[in-house]
């Protein structure tokens, strides 16, 4: 278990993580996503939208 304090300059932010994500009770955990092309396609729009740039997980190997 951890705890992650996120500061995000300026304000907003919060509403990419609303259109991305999926809204569960406080104490429950979803299992990790397993996204498709078209998933990643879709937040990286959204992300683009929001002034954010995705990157791959390999992108500092």
């Amino acid at each position: 278990m951890a705890h992650l304090l996120c500061t995000v300059i300026p304000a907003g932010l919060d509403v990419f993580f609303k259109e991305i994500g999926t809204p569960v009770e406080a104490g429950i955990f979803l299992p990790h996503p397993v996204w498709s092309e078209e998933d990643l396609k879709r937040i990286s729009q959204i992300a683009e939208k929001h002034g954010q740039k995705l990157y791959p997980p390999n992108y500092l190997d």
